[in-house]
């Protein structure tokens, strides 16, 4: 993966361009998710930036992406069921 964002021309040396980031923003459809999704990306790249070997880089930033998303998505989807039960006045079964 880094050695496709070093020829795309989005990584300087081992860094990850900013560019980067406003590509993966231009998939996401609300301006919440725009900013939930930009604060994983920076925290992941972040987390990553002591990574030294370029082709080593970018999988492991992908990785954090993913189970960070995974995560916020599984709030989300408890957060449903909350709002649902309260709404409803019913436990919702499908915990």
């Amino acid at each position: 993966m880094a050695c496709f964002l070093k020829k795309q021309n989005l990584m300087e040396g081992t860094n990850i361009k900013d560019e980067v980031i406003a590509r993966l923003n231009e998939v996401v459809v609300t301006d919440d998710v725009e900013e939930k999704l930009r604060t994983i990306v920076r925290k992941c790249i972040k987390e990553k930036k002591d990574i030294t070997q370029e082709c080593d880089k970018c999988f492991p930033i992908y990785v954090c992406i993913i189970k960070a998303v995974n995560e916020e998505r599984k709030c989300m989807q408890e957060e449903n069921v909350r709002t649902e039960e309260e709404e409803t006045g019913e436990p919702n079964k499908k915990k």
